[in-house]
Protein backbone atom coordinates (compact mmCIF):
# COMPACT_ATOMS: atom_id res chain seq x y z
CA UNK A 1 0.00 0.00 0.00
CA UNK A 2 1.39 3.39 -0.99
CA UNK A 3 0.95 6.15 1.58
CA UNK A 4 -0.54 9.34 0.22
CA UNK A 5 1.34 12.56 0.90
CA UNK A 6 -0.25 14.67 3.62
CA UNK A 7 -1.70 18.02 2.51
CA UNK A 8 -2.89 21.05 4.46
CA UNK A 9 -6.38 20.26 3.24
CA UNK A 10 -6.21 16.96 5.17
CA UNK A 11 -5.86 18.95 8.41
CA UNK A 12 -9.17 20.73 7.93
CA UNK A 13 -11.56 18.04 9.23
CA UNK A 14 -9.96 17.70 12.69
CA UNK A 15 -9.79 21.51 13.05
CA UNK A 16 -13.45 21.88 12.07
CA UNK A 17 -14.38 19.67 15.05
CA UNK A 18 -13.12 22.45 17.35
CA UNK A 19 -15.69 24.81 15.81
CA UNK A 20 -18.97 22.85 15.61
CA UNK A 21 -21.47 23.68 12.89
CA UNK A 22 -24.15 24.18 15.56
CA UNK A 23 -22.17 27.16 16.92
CA UNK A 24 -20.31 28.53 13.88
CA UNK A 25 -20.77 29.23 10.21
CA UNK A 26 -17.51 27.90 8.73
CA UNK A 27 -15.90 29.21 5.54
CA UNK A 28 -12.75 27.70 3.98
CA UNK A 29 -10.44 29.70 1.70
CA UNK A 30 -11.67 33.23 2.45
CA UNK A 31 -9.90 35.91 0.36
CA UNK A 32 -8.02 38.65 2.21
CA UNK A 33 -6.02 40.83 -0.15
CA UNK A 34 -3.61 38.66 -2.15
CA UNK A 35 -3.89 35.70 0.20
CA UNK A 36 -6.61 33.37 1.40
CA UNK A 37 -7.41 32.55 5.01
CA UNK A 38 -7.60 28.76 5.29
CA UNK A 39 -10.63 28.81 7.61
CA UNK A 40 -12.93 31.52 8.97
CA UNK A 41 -15.50 30.63 11.64
CA UNK A 42 -18.26 33.14 12.34
CA UNK A 43 -20.24 32.53 15.54
CA UNK A 44 -23.97 32.08 15.14
CA UNK A 45 -24.49 34.01 18.38
CA UNK A 46 -22.78 37.32 19.04
CA UNK A 47 -21.18 36.18 22.32
CA UNK A 48 -17.83 35.54 20.66
CA UNK A 49 -15.94 36.98 17.71
CA UNK A 50 -14.86 35.74 14.31
CA UNK A 51 -12.05 33.16 14.31
CA UNK A 52 -9.40 32.79 11.58
CA UNK A 53 -7.18 29.70 11.23
CA UNK A 54 -4.06 29.18 9.10
CA UNK A 55 -3.22 25.54 8.41
CA UNK A 56 0.44 24.61 7.95
CA UNK A 57 2.15 21.24 7.86
CA UNK A 58 5.61 22.56 8.78
CA UNK A 59 6.22 26.26 8.11
CA UNK A 60 4.81 27.75 11.31
CA UNK A 61 6.77 31.00 10.85
CA UNK A 62 4.92 31.72 7.60
CA UNK A 63 1.67 30.76 9.32
CA UNK A 64 2.44 33.21 12.14
CA UNK A 65 2.86 36.07 9.66
CA UNK A 66 -0.39 35.11 7.93
CA UNK A 67 -2.24 34.75 11.23
CA UNK A 68 -1.09 38.19 12.37
CA UNK A 69 -2.52 39.64 9.13
CA UNK A 70 -5.79 37.82 9.75
CA UNK A 71 -6.60 40.15 12.64
CA UNK A 72 -7.77 42.53 9.90
CA UNK A 73 -10.80 40.27 9.55
CA UNK A 74 -11.03 38.21 12.73
CA UNK A 75 -11.17 38.76 16.47
CA UNK A 76 -9.12 35.62 17.14
CA UNK A 77 -6.40 34.16 14.95
CA UNK A 78 -4.75 30.74 15.16
CA UNK A 79 -2.10 28.70 13.45
CA UNK A 80 -2.83 24.99 13.15
CA UNK A 81 0.32 22.86 12.81
CA UNK A 82 0.65 19.14 12.14
CA UNK A 83 1.59 17.36 15.38
CA UNK A 84 4.88 15.94 14.03
CA UNK A 85 6.16 19.49 13.44
CA UNK A 86 4.57 21.26 16.41
CA UNK A 87 7.58 20.99 18.74
CA UNK A 88 9.32 23.95 17.09
CA UNK A 89 6.43 26.34 17.54
CA UNK A 90 5.69 25.09 21.05
CA UNK A 91 9.16 26.32 22.06
CA UNK A 92 8.17 29.80 20.84
CA UNK A 93 4.87 30.40 22.63
CA UNK A 94 6.17 33.78 23.85
CA UNK A 95 6.52 34.87 20.22
CA UNK A 96 2.93 33.81 19.50
CA UNK A 97 1.94 35.72 22.61
CA UNK A 98 3.64 38.83 21.25
CA UNK A 99 1.36 38.71 18.20
CA UNK A 100 -1.72 37.48 20.06
CA UNK A 101 -1.89 34.39 17.86
CA UNK A 102 -3.14 31.08 19.23
CA UNK A 103 -1.91 27.55 18.53
CA UNK A 104 -3.76 24.41 17.46
CA UNK A 105 -1.92 21.08 17.12
CA UNK A 106 -3.51 18.75 14.56
CA UNK A 107 -3.40 14.97 14.66
CA UNK A 108 -4.97 12.56 12.16
CA UNK A 109 -8.35 12.40 13.90
CA UNK A 110 -8.38 15.34 16.30
CA UNK A 111 -7.07 18.81 16.93
CA UNK A 112 -6.07 20.25 20.30
CA UNK A 113 -6.18 23.89 21.29
CA UNK A 114 -2.80 24.52 22.94
CA UNK A 115 -2.85 28.31 23.28
CA UNK A 116 -5.77 30.70 22.98
CA UNK A 117 -5.60 33.74 20.74
CA UNK A 118 -5.68 37.23 22.23
CA UNK A 119 -6.25 40.13 19.88
CA UNK A 120 -3.38 42.46 20.71
CA UNK A 121 -2.83 45.76 19.06
CA UNK A 122 0.88 46.38 19.46
CA UNK A 123 1.77 50.03 19.39
CA UNK A 124 5.38 50.84 20.07
CA UNK A 125 6.61 54.31 20.89
CA UNK A 126 9.14 55.60 18.38
CA UNK A 127 11.96 55.68 20.93
CA UNK A 128 11.43 51.95 21.71
CA UNK A 129 11.12 50.59 18.16
CA UNK A 130 14.81 49.75 17.83
CA UNK A 131 14.66 47.59 20.99
CA UNK A 132 11.46 45.93 19.78
CA UNK A 133 12.98 44.98 16.42
CA UNK A 134 16.13 43.64 18.08
CA UNK A 135 14.00 41.42 20.30
CA UNK A 136 11.96 40.24 17.33
CA UNK A 137 15.03 39.40 15.23
CA UNK A 138 16.65 37.38 18.04
CA UNK A 139 13.48 35.29 18.46
CA UNK A 140 13.02 34.39 14.78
Amino acid sequence: MIARKLREQDMLAPVLRLFPRSQYDRFPEVPLGRKKIDLVCVPRRAKSGTICVELKLKDWRKALWQAAMNFQLGDESYIAVWHEHAHGVQKELALLDMYGVGLIVVEPRRARLIKRSQDRVVRIAREHKRDFYRLLITRV
